[in-house]
């Protein structure tokens, strides 16, 4: 496996996603796609800041887990897989603006006339409508996966979703895109949260 889309790689995003706060006690899930069709993801109750490869769990293409007990919101990784097959990685973060953001929007945040954008893959204008679907959170994942991928189809979002009240789910073709659409999104976010109403 090419060591930039490994468990390896993911250890440094977790510590990045770390020490800028945005995931905070144990929260958030990293992932990274496997050749076999499966993927290798982060397991629960782990502090992101402290990972460390060997702790990941990989999830074969049906879905059986080998070496531990993965992410509680494994499936939402897997449908970002199964609808984007160029994404390569997934970050999920509980990035404060993310949170506040979604307590205060309907189902999506729309975004517009920032420069930023730009650093969305496939985005080459500030004069475009940025999309990104809010969906209330849900334990289950099985009921939850398909009123995301209907959101990701609405919204036109190759890049990012949120649960409202819980946080962002972000992916690209490496870590370091996945961390560049992460970053953006809640950079924009804290630019929607202070903008008067």
């Amino acid at each position: 496996m090419d060591v930039s889309l490994s468990p390896e790689a993911l250890v440094a995003a977790g510590r990045a996603m770390h020490a800028r706060g945005w995931v905070p006690a144990t929260s958030g899930n990293l992932s990274v796609r496997h050749p076999d069709g499966g993927l290798y993801i982060s397991p629960s109750g782990v502090d992101k800041g402290a990972l460390v490869a060997s702790a990941f769990v990989h999830v074969d293409a049906d879905g059986a887990a080998h070496g531990g007990a993965p992410s509680a919101e494994l499936g939402l990784h897997q449908l970002v897989y199964a609808r984007e097959p160029e994404a390569q990685i997934v970050l999920h973060a509980h990035s404060t603006n993310a949170v506040l953001l979604s307590r205060r929007v309907g189902a999506e945040v729309a975004l517009h006339g920032f420069e930023l954008q730009k650093a969305l893959r496939g985005v080459v204008t500030h004069d475009i409508v940025v999309r990104i679907p809010v969906l209330d959170n849900d334990q289950d994942m099985t009921a939850l996966a398909p009123r995301v991928s209907a959101a990701l189809d609405h919204t036109g979002s190759r890049w990012a979703f949120v649960l409202r009240g819980h946080g962002i789910y972000a992916w690209g073709r490496t870590v370091s895109e996945a961390m560049r659409h992460l970053e953006a999104l809640d950079v924009l976010f804290a630019c929607a949260l202070a903008e008067p109403a």
